[in-house]
């Protein structure tokens, strides 16, 4: 298992806005940087959507899921930890779920 993301993922991450160290041309983050970046929980018309995160015979999966994980909102999957939560903050970050990078 990898503890950071693919130089590809990377490059996506730094082009959306994801928090980058200073004088790096990019950068890969590790699974408790991109777990510090996404919101624990998100609230979508009165219903609240938790970050959940399993591991399957063939994947990792985050999503973020009703108390009854019976409404998914969002779901990405991946072969490694890393990318399944990079590819959730790119998710995000294109819907306009996640807002702060940018300036940082």
């Amino acid at each position: 298992m990898s503890n950071t993301v693919s130089l590809e993922t990377a490059t996506l991450l730094k082009e959306a806005g994801f928090p980058q160290p200073p004088n790096w041309k990019v950068y890969a983050p590790n699974i408790e940087e991109l777990l510090e970046q996404l919101p624990y929980s998100l609230r979508y018309v009165e219903s609240d959507y938790w970050l959940w995160i399993t591991k399957g015979k063939y994947c990792y999966e985050v999503r973020y899921t009703d108390a009854h994980h019976q409404y998914p909102k969002y779901i990405q999957q991946a072969d490694t930890l890393t990318e399944a939560l990079a590819k959730m903050w790119l998710r995000l970050k294109i819907d306009g779920v996640i807002i702060k990078g940018e300036e940082e």
